[in-house]
């Protein structure tokens, strides 16, 4: 626990993530690509960075390359499989609950 930090004390910030994932609302989807993303990217610990849609399966999958490079791929359905770089495979209907 951080000495600033007492028990029973919350805490809901990761100091160092690997992985961010964000889903996109039609309110702040311009916000989320732009600003936010800005600064993610500067997170020298995140590996992944995810921004999913809410509507439907479909995932942005930004990747780290190297300190400032970054590869973008984008994955649609249910069946498709973003491999993310220290957790392995995770599949984009895993992610979204199952259609009624």
């Amino acid at each position: 626990m951080p000495p600033e930090m007492m028990p029973g004390d919350e805490q809901d910030t990761l100091l160092n993530p690997a992985v961010l994932v964000e889903v996109l609302s039609p309110s702040t989807a311009t916000t989320d690509r732009v600003e936010k993303q800005a600064e993610y990217r500067e997170i020298p610990s995140l590996t992944d960075y995810l921004i999913l849609s809410q509507d439907e399966p479909r995932c942005d999958h930004y990747s780290r390359l190297s300190a400032e490079e970054w590869k973008l791929v984008t994955y649609v359905g249910p069946d498709a499989v973003i491999p993310l770089s220290n957790l392995g495979d995770v599949s984009l209907g895993a992610l979204y609950p199952p259609p009624r």
